[in-house]
């Protein structure tokens, strides 16, 4: 294990490692397409799904409607991108329709627990799904977002030779996440991802953790807009329960259920707020394993807004 690339949580010593591979970014194009939730909660406005469905197939569209295998094994794909002989979208689809059953599984299994009931049937299906999506979308997409993409992570990897408390370092680069120890968590891998921004996704494999930060990678081309920064920012403070949710953070950390019941909103009305403020960089959270443990109050979260809006409005 390379010293110099080890996270400190706790107790516990946990290798941090950014990777990019550009069939990551196929496999979340395509997710921000196939979910709807995903969808809904991304920058990804209408105009880009509607144009992506006039050029779809019909029966490729019923499919991706009807069949909900692959949206439910996102994290099982991106790892096993992993197992390919190239980071490219291309070669990864071509690499993967040629695999037998027993050799996703050979690979899979010393990592995860639970796959499709059938392996084979699994791959036919995936494979047609991948090739057509980079066929309609993902081969005419401009290569500066994967270019920007990779330059992140190189990036990155060279801050964390330098970088010397690496808990805040990756909190700062997934805009709020704590990573709690476990003892059988041996590492943490950080991607950049671009199509589900603000979002984050974090997996779990044995033990592994990977998280999917939300990364601008089209970039900020008209300065009379305001950064995506100060979008979420002004959508997580533009309602009242979510203000009242900052402050109750404030002196925290508290657990989802304590957060509900001071606000005194269903669940789910409380979980879409939660979400809307973590995208916005104003709260922390304490992930253990892939579950969002306690919040708090981002106090760095608020300077940045705060500077950066100064910036903004300010000559």
């Amino acid at each position: 294990m390379d010293e110099e690339n080890n996270l400190h949580v706790g107790a516990t010593l946990m290798q941090l490692e950014f990777v990019y591979r550009e069939a990551d970014e196929l496999i979340n194009s395509f997710y921000t397409y196939t979910c709807p939730s995903v969808f809904r909660r991304s920058e990804r406005d209408k105009k880009w799904r509607t144009e992506i469905e006039r050029q779809l197939p019909g029966d490729f569209k019923r499919a991706v409607d009807e069949d909900e295998t692959f949206t439910k094994s996102l994290g099982l794909v991106h790892f096993l991108i992993q197992a390919g002989p190239s980071p490219e979208a291309k070669a990864f689809i071509d690499w993967l329709g040629e695999r037998s059953a027993g050799e996703i599984y050979e690979f899979l299994s010393p990592h995860m627990k639970q796959f499709p009931e059938e392996l084979g049937t699994f791959r036919d299906k995936l494979v047609y799904y991948l090739s057509a999506w980079y066929e309609i979308y993902f081969r005419q997409l401009d290569p500066r977002i994967s270019e920007e993409l990779r330059k992140e992570t190189e990036a990155r990897n060279l801050q964390l030779r330098e970088v010397t408390d690496k808990d805040a370092f990756v909190e700062e680069v997934t805009n709020g996440l704590v990573f709690e120890p476990q003892p059988h968590l041996k590492k943490l891998v950080l991607t950049p991802q671009y199509h589900a921004r603000p979002l984050n996704w974090i997996f779990l494999f044995d033990s592994l953790t990977w998280c999917h930060y939300a990364f601008d990678a089209a970039g900020q081309n008209d300065e009379n807009e305001p950064s995506a920064l100060l979008r979420e920012a002004a959508k997580g403070l533009s309602d009242v329960n979510r203000l009242k949710i900052l402050r109750f953070l404030r002196n925290g950390p508290r657990s989802y259920t304590e957060v509900a019941k001071h606000i005194g909103l269903a669940k789910s009305t409380v979980y879409e707020h939660m979400l809307i403020l973590r995208s916005a960089g104003l709260i922390r959270t304490n992930v253990v394993c892939d579950s969002a443990s306690t919040y708090a109050l981002r106090r760095e979260g608020i300077a940045k807004l705060n500077k950066e809006l100064e910036q903004w409005l300010l000559p």
